[in-house]
């Protein structure tokens, strides 16, 4: 992992031996913990991980088993899962104090000399803060279990010792240890190895729990605020560095649901004319193979597709799809896309169901498209803020799918999008018509309406007039 030394070293704590037998601290920092109240729980996490036991909620944050893991981009190996592990923790009496209790009942271990090793997705450029979570159930004294904790492929915390942090116990575990480092990375993951100690008869790495944190900008206003104020589950500005791999979920008030770029979208390239103000880039795509892929598990029983696309063709295409492990060419549903030269908004509610727009679609210009659907309601198709189509109704919404597509090819001889997309925004409910020409009118703000010149040259015209007067008198 490379970090941008000038966050990166104001992170690095070296922490002298306070005694024999203990860890020694090149970078981040140790500290015991008690409860949830004194772990940090509270932010965007784009991780949060019971590597062991069941889905936990704690302290409004949820501790995902390894299937959600999978979902938050988690890699893993190890040896051996078990759980529950030796002594149960006590911490409380309170409902979050008894899910952590559950969170640290279990570990994912190997048996020396192999490792535990878990990669993060992360997010280039941002601000993050990892937490690895510990709890020995097995040994009460200290110096019976070492590891070392490696992130990024360096040394962070040499001969590693929960007890040695926590004092040890009588009778339960009281106290945990948490390792926390705060690091901005430039690359797109981050590599944790915890590997086999030297000094204890102990040498088993072992592993409770993780959080990975990462800081969200706030938006400056404009375009993206309204969005945000509409309360998206999905908000994808594709405004990333080139190389990055990782697109960023701006919606965050549900949990982060990250993209996933494939085969190198051409990243930093001019987005639409509305966020000029509210700066930010967009991502072009080949129509060969490039996509964005988002895990997304919940289906939704409403939702509201939004996103602006500037194609480069008229071929038959996909902008949005939502799709299954089999892939969108073998099911889909919930998509945007492009048919015979207009826009089409496309679901299968066991049946197959679309609105076909009536803009000819023209390549080098940017269009707003919204598709808004709802179980036992209506499906909707809106270009440029205005409907278009014939709104169909719909009985339930397909329920197979767990993951988005953008720029993907799809069934029905879709192929793969050729050209720009920006802001791509995903809800779970199903936004207003006024709504949707109100991010329409911001997206396209610098784009001067027809009225606006009508206006401007009609003012032009009469202080012309004016003038030609008083030089006449």
């Amino acid at each position: 992992m490379k970090l941008r030394l000038g966050i990166a070293l104001a992170a690095l704590v070296v922490v002298a031996t306070a005694g024999l037998g203990a860890p020694i601290v090149y970078f981040g920092t140790l500290a015991s913990f008690g409860g949830p109240g004194e772990l940090d729980l509270t932010g965007t996490f784009s991780c949060s991980w019971n590597p062991a036991g069941p889905t936990t909620p704690v302290g409004g944050l949820t501790f995902v088993n390894d299937a959600g893991a999978t979902y938050q981009g988690i890699t893993y190996w190890s040896q051996n899962t078990t759980y529950p592990w030796g002594t149960k923790p006590e911490y409380g009496s309170t409902q979050d104090a008894n899910n952590l209790e559950t969170v640290m009942y279990g570990i994912r271990w190997s048996a020396s000399p192999n490792s535990v090793n878990v990669t993060l997705p992360t997010y280039a450029g941002r601000q993050h803060k990892l937490q690895l979570i510990f709890s020995e159930n097995y040994w009460a004294a200290p110096g019976r279990r070492t590891f070392d904790i490696n992130v990024g492929g360096s040394l962070a915390v040499d001969e590693f010792d929960t007890l040695a942090v926590t004092g040890g116990w009588s009778g339960q575990p009281t106290r945990g240890a948490v390792y926390t480092y705060s690091f901005v990375p430039a690359a797109g993951t981050v590599a944790i190895s915890l590997t086999p100690g030297t000094t204890a008869s102990d040498k088993n790495p072992i592993l409770n729990a993780l959080t990975l944190e990462v800081t969200i900008p706030t938006s400056p206003g404009g375009y993206s605020a309204r969005v945000l104020s509409a309360s998206p589950h999905i908000y994808l500005r594709l405004d990333e560095d080139p190389g990055v791999t990782r697109a960023l979920d701006f919606a965050v008030q549900d949990g982060i649901q990250p993209g996933t770029y494939s085969n190198s979208p051409t990243l930093g390239v001019a987005g639409i004319p509305g966020t000029v103000a509210d700066p930010d880039t967009a991502a072009r795509f080949n129509g060969t193979n490039q996509s964005v892929l988002i895990l997304d598990a919940p289906d939704p029983t409403a939702y509201t597709l939004e996103a602006w696309a500037m194609l480069e063709s008229t071929a038959n295409q996909s902008l949005i799809v939502r799709t299954d492990g089999a892939g969108p060419a073998a099911n889909w549903s919930h998509q945007l896309r492009v048919n015979s030269g207009t826009f089409e908004h496309y679901l299968h509610d066991g049946a197959v169901r679309s609105v076909l727009g009536t803009t000819v679609v023209q390549p080098g210009v940017w269009y707003y498209v919204v598709g808004t659907a709802t179980n036992g309601g209506q499906m909707n198709l809106y270009v440029n803020g205005q409907s278009e189509g014939t709104p169909v109704s719909i009985g339930n919404l397909w329920t197979g799918g767990d993951r988005w597509m953008l720029g993907s090819n799809s069934g029905q001889s879709m192929g793969y999008f050729l050209g720009t997309l920006d802001e791509v925004a995903i809800y779970s409910s199903v936004l207003s018509q006024s709504e949707i020409a109100e991010h329409y009118r911001l997206g396209s703000s610098l784009v001067p309406e027809p009225a606006t010149f009508g206006l401007v040259a009609l003012g032009a015209l009469a202080v012309a007039r004016r003038r030609r007067r008083r030089r006449a008198a």
